[in-house]
C-alpha cells in the first residue's frame, strides 16, 4: 500500500493542484493512451530530444483516460494535457494556456512550433 502511495503526485509544480497523479513511462503511455494528439510526444522527441528526455509523465488517478507531461528545466516550466473525450491538446504555463484541437489544419505540428518557439524559446 505505502509504495503504490508513493507513486502518486501530488502536484508540487504546474500540474493542476491538489490533485492526485501517477507518474507512468513512455512506455506505459504509449500502451495506454489511444486519444487525440497521441504522436505529439513522439514528434517532440524527433524534433528535440533533449527537451523530450526532460518530459515527466502522468496519469490522473481519477480521470485515467487523460495524458499529463510536465517540463521543467532551467526555470522554464509548462504542462502538456491530452484530452481523450475533449479531443484538445492543453498547453500550459503559470501565465498562459493554449488549446489546440482538430480545428487545426496540423494539430501536432502547431503544438510542437508552439513549445518550441514559445515555451522553450
Amino acid at each position: 500500500m505505502m509504495s503504490e502511495v508513493n507513486k502518486l503526485k501530488g502536484s508540487k509544480e504546474i500540474l493542476y493542484p491538489k490533485t492526485a497523479y501517477k507518474e507512468e513511462s513512455f512506455q506505459d503511455f504509449t500502451a495506454r493512451y489511444n486519444g487525440f494528439g497521441k504522436n505529439l510526444y513522439e514528434a517532440l522527441k524527433d524534433e528535440n530530444i533533449e527537451l523530450f528526455e526532460k518530459l515527466k509523465f502522468y496519469q490522473m488517478v481519477n480521470e485515467k483516460e487523460d495524458s499529463f507531461a510536465e517540463y521543467i528545466h532551467n526555470g522554464i516550466s509548462f504542462t502538456i494535457h491530452l484530452c481523450f473525450y475533449s479531443e484538445l491538446i492543453i498547453l500550459s504555463t503559470n501565465k498562459q494556456c493554449i488549446e489546440i484541437g482538430s480545428w487545426e489544419k496540423n494539430e501536432i505540428e502547431k503544438a510542437v512550433h508552439f513549445i518550441l518557439k514559445t515555451l522553450i524559446k
